[in-house]
């Protein structure tokens, strides 16, 4: 979806990180009506959100596939790649994984 478009609660979001900001912002926006699917290394973070109306993904590539936006909400580098200092912003969901595994 290019950024001129507006979002409306027709947009499906793809949400990765459900930690303490993620979990309230995704809970606020599932709340609101939007279609969503979520994302967390820990899946007891995402779980509660199936009882919310989300789709839990069990895998980046999942969550990329069929979602208008992702909303990151994690450090800009990642514990598992400490060396990763770029931050991860992204443009186009199907770029998550790439990304994230490069």
């Amino acid at each position: 979806m290019p950024f001129s478009k507006d979002i409306t609660t027709k947009t499906h979001l793809g949400f990765i990180g459900l930690g303490y900001l993620g979990s309230r912002i995704a809970r606020r926006l599932a709340a609101a009506g939007f279609p969503m699917t979520v994302y967390d290394r820990d899946p007891a973070m995402a779980e509660p959100f199936s009882s919310l109306g989300a789709t839990v993904a069990t895998d980046l590539a999942e969550l990329g596939r069929g979602v208008d936006v992702v909303c990151p909400a994690f450090p800009t580098t990642l514990p598992s790649k400490p060396s990763t200092s770029e931050p991860l912003m992204f443009s186009e969901p199907q770029n998550v994984t790439p990304r994230l595994l490069n």
